[in-house]
C-alpha cells in the first residue's frame, strides 16, 4: 500500500501522534483530579469493605470453611464491580483499573496507575483512527493523506480529548468506542451484500455489546447503526442502484424543491410495490438481525442495574450555570423560536468544545472554528454527493444519530452541553471535517489557485500544531495538581499540626502514605477502623492532643464551621449531633489560612459548573 515516496507523509502522521502521546504522558500523574477521578481509586481501595471477612480457624467444620470460601469469592467479584456499582460508568475499563490498583500505592502512583487505562485507550484511538481514514477514502494517496492528516491532528490536539485521556474515567474509552463504531459500520456496509453470513451478525452483536460495556452512550447510537445497516441491505431489493433518482442542484436552483421531493416519495412508494422483497430472503435477513439483537441483549444483561439507574437519573449533571443546556420542553417554549435557538447555539458550543486547541489565542481559535464549521458542512455535502454508496449511508447514520440525540435532549434524558458527555461525538465531527478538507482539495481550479489552496490546507495544520505547542506549557502549568505530599507535610510540620480533616469529598490525603503515618487524617468519605476511637474522642473533655491544633483541607471551597457537620461517627453508625459540633467549635480560633485559588476548571471551558484546581487549608487551635 505504501512506497518509499510515502515516507515523509507517514513520518508527519507519526510525529503528530507521538506528540499527542507525549502531551498526555506528561500530565498523567500530575493533572489535578476531580471527585469522580479520585473516586474511582477510592472505591476500589475502600469500597464494600471487600476484605472484611474472617479467616477460618483450625478445627472449624467443613461447611463453615466452605461458607467462608464462598464469601471470599463474592468479595473478589465485588472487587471488580465496585466502581460501576458506585458510579454511573460503564464497567469494562475498570476491570483493568481494579487490577492495577490492587497494591498499595502512594498518591502520585495512584493517579498514574488509575489513569493508565484511559491513557492507553486514548493513545490506541490515535493510531486506529488514521488507519480507518486511509481505508475510508478510495482516492489518491494525497487525498488519503489529507483525510488522515486532518483527522489525526484534530483528535490528537483536542484539549478536551487530552484532559479525559489523563483522568480515571471512561470518556477516553467513549472516544475509542466512537471510532470502533465507525469501523464496524464501514465493515458491515462493505460486507452488506454478504448478509447471509451469520458471522457478520454475530460479530456485530458481540462488538456492540462490548462497546456498551465500555461506554453507556453507545446505547444511544444502536438504533442508528441497525437502521442504517437494515436500509443498506434492503436497498438491494428495492431497486437497481442506477435507477435510483437523486436530488439535483440544478432542480433546486430552479426553485422546484417541493416537486422534486414529491417525485422522490412517489418513486420509492411505487418502487417498493414493484420491487418487493423476496419473502424468503426478507424473512431470512430479518431473522438474522433479530437473532443478533437477542444475542446483544443477553450480553448486556449484566448491565441491567446500571442501565436502570442511568435511565432514572439521566445525564443532567452538566446543564450549565443557569440550566441553559437543559432543554425546556414546556408548551410555551415549543411554540416559539426557542427550539431552533437552543439547538443551533448549543451545537456551536458543543462543536467548539471538541475543537479547542488553546485558550491563549481566542481570535485564532475563532478563525479555526469558522473554517472547521465550513469544512463540516462541506463534508456532509461531500458524503451526500459521493459515488461510494457506503459514504452516503454513513451520512444517513449521522442523520439518524442526530435525530436520536435531539430526541434525548428534548425529553431531558441528556443535556446538550459542551462537557465530557459530548466528547463521544468528537470522531464523528472530525470525520466530517476531514472529509470537507478533502472535498475542498478536490475543487478544480487554475494551477495558481490550486497551489494557494494546497498551501492553505497544510498551513492550517501547521497553525493548529503551532498554537497547541505555544500554549501547552501555560495550560499544563495551570493544571498542575497543588496537592503535593511533601509540601503538605512541610506545612503541617511548620505549624505543629496534630491532625487533619478532609472536607467536601476531598480524597487526596487518603492516598498519601507518609503523611498518614505522621498525621492522623479524617475524611468524610471513609475512615479506617484505626480512626474509630479517634472519632469517639472528639466530643470528650478534656480534649485529646489530636484536637488541640488541627488543619481543615478542601479542594472545592473554603472550609467553614458547618463543615464539621459532615462527619459521621462510623464506630456506631450514628451522626454526631449538631449541638456537639457548634459547642466545641467555639473553643477554637483560626490561626492561619493558606489558599491556592484557581480559575482553571476541569473542562476546557468555563461554561459549566465543574471543580476547579483549588486547595484550601485552614488551621485552628484550641483557645
Amino acid at each position: 500500500m505504501f512506497t518509499l515516496k510515502h515516507k515523509f507523509p507517514l513520518f508527519i502522521l507519526c510525529f503528530i501522534i507521538f506528540s499527542g502521546i507525549f502531551a498526555r504522558l506528561s500530565l498523567l500523574d500530575n493533572h489535578f483530579p476531580n471527585n469522580d477521578d479520585l473516586g474511582v481509586a477510592f472505591h476500589i481501595k475502600y469500597g464494600k469493605k471487600r476484605f472484611d471477612y474472617q479467616k477460618s480457624e483450625i478445627g472449624q467444620k467443613q461447611w463453615e470453611i466452605t461458607r467462608k470460601a464462598s464469601a471470599s469469592v463474592k468479595n473478589y467479584i465485588q472487587f471488580f464491580s465496585t466502581v460501576p456499582d458506585y458510579w454511573s460508568m460503564a464497567p469494562l475499563q475498570y476491570y483493568l483499573t481494579s487490577l492495577l490498583l490492587i497494591k498499595p500505592h502512594n498518591y502520585r502512583e495512584t493517579l498514574f496507575w488509575g489513569r493508565l487505562p484511559s491513557f492507553l485507550l486514548g493513545c490506541l484511538g490515535l493510531f486506529i483512527f488514521p488507519l480507518f481514514l486511509f481505508h475510508f477514502n478510495s482516492g489518491s494517496f494525497k487525498e488519503k493523506f489529507i483525510l488522515s492528516l486532518y483527522g489525526t491532528t484534530i483528535i490528537t490536539f483536542s484539549w478536551s480529548n487530552i484532559i479525559f485521556s489523563v483522568q480515571a474515567l471512561n470518556y477516553a474509552f467513549g472516544v475509542l468506542s466512537s471510532i470502533l463504531i465507525l469501523i464496524l459500520l464501514w465493515r458491515q456496509l462493505t460486507e452488506g451484500e454478504n448478509w447471509k453470513n451469520n458471522n457478520l451478525h454475530v460479530t456485530m452483536a458481540i462488538l456492540l455489546a462490548l462497546l456498551s460495556h465500555a461506554h453507556y452512550q453507545v446505547l444511544f447510537l444502536l438504533p442508528s447503526i441497525y437502521l442504517t445497516y437494515y436500509l443498506f441491505v434492503a436497498r438491494q431489493y428495492i431497486s437497481n442502484r442506477k435507477d435510483t433518482p437523486r436530488f439535483s442542484l440544478k432542480v433546486l436552483r430552479r426553485g422546484k424543491f417541493n416537486l422534486t421531493l414529491k417525485y422522490h416519495l412517489a418513486y420509492y412508494f411505487f418502487a417498493l410495490k414493484q420491487y418487493t422483497f423476496n419473502r424468503r430472503e426478507a424473512l431470512s435477513f430479518s431473522l438474522k438481525v433479530f437473532r443478533g439483537g437477542i444475542l446483544y441483549l443477553i450480553l448486556i444483561y449484566p448491565l441491567k442495574y446500571n442501565l436502570i439507574r442511568l435511565s432514572e437519573y439521566g445525564l443532567n449533571s452538566n446543564t450549565g450555570r443557569n440550566n441553559e443546556y437543559l432543554f425546556d420542553n414546556s408548551l410555551q417554549s415549543l411554540k416559539s423560536l426557542y427550539p431552533i435557538k437552543f439547538f443551533f447555539f448549543n451545537f456551536i458550543d458543543v462543536f467548539n468544545y471538541n475543537l479547542y486547541f488553546s485558550n491563549n489565542y481566542p481570535n485564532i481559535s475563532n478563525i479555526f472554528s469558522v473554517i472547521f464549521f465550513l469544512f463540516f458542512v462541506l463534508g456532509c455535502f461531500s458524503l451526500y454527493r459521493s459515488e461510494d454508496l457506503r459514504k452516503r449511508y454513513f451520512l444517513l447514520f449521522f442523520i439518524f444519530a442526530s435525530i436520536t440525540w435531539i430526541a434525548l435532549v428534548i425529553f431531558q434524558k441528556i443535556a446538550f452541553s459542551p462537557t465530557r458527555h459530548s466528547l463521544i461525538l468528537l470522531p464523528f465531527f472530525t470525520l466530517l471535517m476531514a472529509e470537507g478538507a478533502v472535498s475542498f482539495y478536490r475543487l478544480r481550479l487554475s494551477p495558481i489557485l490550486h497551489f494557494i489552496k494546497t498551501t492553505f490546507l497544510f498551513s492550517l495544520i501547521i497553525a493548529i500544531v503551532g498554537v497547541f505547542f505555544l500554549s501547552y506549557h501555560d495550560h499544563s502549568k495551570e493544571r498542575q495538581d497543588p496537592f503535593v505530599e511533601k509540601d503538605l507535610i512541610k506545612i503541617f510540620r511548620a505549624n505543629n499540626i496534630k491532625s487533619v480533616f478532609e472536607f467536601r469529598s476531598t480524597m487526596q490525603l487518603s492516598f498519601m502514605n507518609k503523611l498518614n503515618k505522621e498525621f492522623p487524617v479524617l475524611t468524610e468519605m471513609q475512615v479506617p477502623k484505626s480512626y474509630e476511637k479517634f472519632r469517639q474522642k472528639w466530643s470528650s473533655k478534656p480534649k485529646p492532643k489530636y484536637f488541640t491544633k488541627f488543619a481543615m483541607i478542601s479542594n472545592q471551597s473554603i472550609p467553614t464551621k458547618d463543615d464539621f457537620l459532615r462527619f459521621k461517627n462510623l464506630s456506631n453508625g450514628e451522626e454526631v449531633t449538631r449541638d456537639t459540633f457548634l459547642t466545641t467549635f467555639k473553643d477554637y480560633k483560626l490561626v492561619k489560612s493558606l489558599s491556592i485559588v484557581s480559575d482553571t476548571p476541569l473542562e476546557f471551558n468555563d461554561k459549566t459548573r465543574w471543580d476547579k484546581n483549588h486547595r484550601f487549608i485552614k488551621i485552628y487551635e484550641l483557645k
